[in-house]
Protein backbone atom coordinates (compact mmCIF):
# COMPACT_ATOMS: atom_id res chain seq x y z
CA UNK A 1 0.00 0.00 0.00
CA UNK A 2 1.32 3.44 -0.90
CA UNK A 3 -1.06 5.36 1.33
CA UNK A 4 -4.41 6.96 0.96
CA UNK A 5 -5.97 8.51 -2.08
CA UNK A 6 -5.96 11.82 -0.19
CA UNK A 7 -2.16 11.61 0.23
CA UNK A 8 -1.58 10.93 -3.46
CA UNK A 9 -3.83 13.82 -4.50
CA UNK A 10 -2.06 16.15 -2.05
CA UNK A 11 1.27 15.15 -3.59
CA UNK A 12 0.23 15.24 -7.24
CA UNK A 13 -2.59 17.78 -7.39
CA UNK A 14 -6.14 17.66 -8.65
CA UNK A 15 -9.38 17.37 -6.74
CA UNK A 16 -11.47 14.51 -5.39
CA UNK A 17 -15.22 14.18 -5.93
CA UNK A 18 -17.41 11.69 -4.10
CA UNK A 19 -16.51 8.64 -2.04
CA UNK A 20 -13.82 7.99 0.53
CA UNK A 21 -10.71 10.15 0.16
CA UNK A 22 -8.96 8.06 2.84
CA UNK A 23 -9.29 4.81 0.88
CA UNK A 24 -6.01 2.87 0.73
CA UNK A 25 -4.46 2.60 -2.73
CA UNK A 26 -2.88 -0.71 -3.70
CA UNK A 27 -2.36 -0.46 -7.45
CA UNK A 28 -3.17 1.21 -10.76
CA UNK A 29 -4.65 -0.89 -13.56
CA UNK A 30 -7.08 -0.76 -16.51
CA UNK A 31 -10.79 -0.62 -15.50
CA UNK A 32 -11.57 -4.23 -16.42
CA UNK A 33 -8.68 -5.55 -14.28
CA UNK A 34 -9.26 -3.36 -11.20
CA UNK A 35 -9.79 -4.83 -7.75
CA UNK A 36 -10.62 -3.09 -4.49
CA UNK A 37 -7.89 -0.61 -3.65
CA UNK A 38 -6.88 -0.02 -7.29
CA UNK A 39 -6.92 3.21 -9.27
CA UNK A 40 -7.87 3.29 -12.94
CA UNK A 41 -8.15 5.82 -15.78
CA UNK A 42 -11.29 7.07 -17.58
CA UNK A 43 -11.14 9.72 -20.30
CA UNK A 44 -13.16 8.31 -23.17
CA UNK A 45 -16.96 8.25 -23.14
CA UNK A 46 -16.95 5.03 -25.16
CA UNK A 47 -15.96 3.15 -22.00
CA UNK A 48 -18.69 4.57 -19.77
CA UNK A 49 -20.11 1.08 -19.18
CA UNK A 50 -16.75 0.04 -17.70
CA UNK A 51 -17.30 2.54 -14.90
CA UNK A 52 -20.37 0.66 -13.68
CA UNK A 53 -18.55 -2.68 -13.57
CA UNK A 54 -15.03 -1.72 -12.47
CA UNK A 55 -14.01 -2.59 -8.94
CA UNK A 56 -11.54 0.31 -8.77
CA UNK A 57 -11.86 2.43 -5.65
CA UNK A 58 -11.05 5.62 -7.58
CA UNK A 59 -10.74 6.80 -11.16
CA UNK A 60 -8.34 9.40 -12.56
CA UNK A 61 -10.38 11.47 -15.01
CA UNK A 62 -10.98 14.91 -16.47
CA UNK A 63 -13.76 17.39 -15.66
CA UNK A 64 -15.86 16.26 -18.62
CA UNK A 65 -16.12 12.69 -17.30
CA UNK A 66 -16.07 13.26 -13.54
CA UNK A 67 -19.87 13.18 -13.25
CA UNK A 68 -20.10 9.74 -14.87
CA UNK A 69 -17.43 8.42 -12.51
CA UNK A 70 -19.21 9.73 -9.40
CA UNK A 71 -22.56 8.39 -10.71
CA UNK A 72 -20.95 4.95 -10.96
CA UNK A 73 -20.17 5.06 -7.22
CA UNK A 74 -16.45 5.61 -7.62
CA UNK A 75 -14.27 8.45 -6.37
CA UNK A 76 -13.32 10.80 -9.21
CA UNK A 77 -9.77 12.15 -9.05
CA UNK A 78 -10.17 15.11 -11.40
CA UNK A 79 -7.08 16.45 -13.17
CA UNK A 80 -6.49 18.58 -16.28
CA UNK A 81 -4.61 15.83 -18.19
CA UNK A 82 -5.52 12.35 -16.92
CA UNK A 83 -3.11 10.51 -19.25
CA UNK A 84 -0.16 12.60 -18.08
CA UNK A 85 -1.28 12.25 -14.46
CA UNK A 86 -1.40 8.46 -14.71
CA UNK A 87 2.01 8.36 -16.40
CA UNK A 88 3.42 10.55 -13.62
CA UNK A 89 1.70 8.42 -10.99
CA UNK A 90 3.15 5.23 -12.46
CA UNK A 91 6.60 6.83 -12.51
CA UNK A 92 6.15 7.99 -8.92
CA UNK A 93 4.93 4.66 -7.63
CA UNK A 94 7.01 2.43 -9.88
CA UNK A 95 10.53 3.81 -9.84
CA UNK A 96 13.03 2.42 -12.29
CA UNK A 97 14.23 -0.99 -11.29
CA UNK A 98 17.84 -0.96 -10.14
CA UNK A 99 18.33 -4.65 -9.50
CA UNK A 100 18.24 -5.76 -13.14
CA UNK A 101 20.53 -8.54 -14.31
CA UNK A 102 23.76 -7.44 -16.01
CA UNK A 103 23.51 -6.71 -19.73
CA UNK A 104 24.08 -9.47 -22.23
CA UNK A 105 27.74 -10.03 -23.01
CA UNK A 106 27.83 -9.96 -26.78
CA UNK A 107 31.15 -11.84 -26.88
CA UNK A 108 29.36 -14.85 -25.38
CA UNK A 109 26.52 -14.73 -27.93
CA UNK A 110 26.42 -17.72 -30.29
CA UNK A 111 24.52 -17.65 -33.54
CA UNK A 112 23.37 -21.02 -34.85
CA UNK A 113 22.76 -21.91 -38.50
CA UNK A 114 19.12 -21.56 -39.49
CA UNK A 115 18.61 -25.34 -39.69
CA UNK A 116 19.59 -25.71 -36.00
CA UNK A 117 17.40 -22.92 -34.64
CA UNK A 118 14.20 -23.68 -32.74
CA UNK A 119 12.51 -20.50 -33.92
CA UNK A 120 12.47 -20.09 -37.67
CA UNK A 121 10.98 -16.70 -38.59
CA UNK A 122 11.83 -15.49 -42.04
CA UNK A 123 13.24 -12.05 -42.72
CA UNK A 124 9.97 -11.05 -44.41
CA UNK A 125 8.06 -11.85 -41.19
CA UNK A 126 10.17 -9.65 -38.94
CA UNK A 127 11.51 -6.99 -41.31
CA UNK A 128 10.64 -3.40 -40.39
CA UNK A 129 11.03 -0.58 -42.87
CA UNK A 130 13.30 1.98 -41.15
CA UNK A 131 11.80 4.76 -43.25
CA UNK A 132 8.26 3.99 -42.06
CA UNK A 133 6.92 6.23 -39.31
CA UNK A 134 6.65 4.52 -35.94
CA UNK A 135 3.19 3.85 -34.56
CA UNK A 136 1.87 6.60 -32.27
CA UNK A 137 2.81 6.27 -28.61
CA UNK A 138 1.14 8.34 -25.91
CA UNK A 139 2.08 8.76 -22.27
CA UNK A 140 -1.20 7.07 -21.36
CA UNK A 141 -0.30 4.06 -23.56
CA UNK A 142 3.07 3.77 -21.84
CA UNK A 143 1.36 3.92 -18.44
CA UNK A 144 -1.09 1.17 -19.49
CA UNK A 145 1.81 -1.03 -20.62
CA UNK A 146 3.60 -0.49 -17.31
CA UNK A 147 0.42 -1.30 -15.41
CA UNK A 148 -0.32 -4.44 -17.38
CA UNK A 149 3.28 -5.68 -17.34
CA UNK A 150 3.20 -5.75 -13.55
CA UNK A 151 -0.16 -7.50 -13.16
CA UNK A 152 0.31 -11.14 -12.25
CA UNK A 153 4.07 -10.97 -11.72
CA UNK A 154 5.63 -12.96 -8.92
CA UNK A 155 6.87 -11.03 -5.90
CA UNK A 156 10.62 -10.68 -5.99
CA UNK A 157 10.88 -10.38 -9.76
CA UNK A 158 12.24 -7.23 -11.35
CA UNK A 159 8.78 -5.95 -12.24
CA UNK A 160 7.50 -6.39 -8.68
CA UNK A 161 9.12 -3.00 -7.99
CA UNK A 162 5.96 -1.57 -9.55
CA UNK A 163 3.67 -3.34 -7.11
CA UNK A 164 1.91 -0.65 -5.19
Amino acid sequence: MVGSLRRLVAEMGGELRGGDADAPILGIVPPDEAQGGDLTLYVDGRYREDMSSTRAVAVVTDRAHAGAVVESGRVAWVVDDPGAAVARLVDLLCPDVTDLPPPLELARLRVFPLAQRESLPTVDEILVDPAAPPPPVTRAAIARLKMRSNRGRNPGTAMSACTL
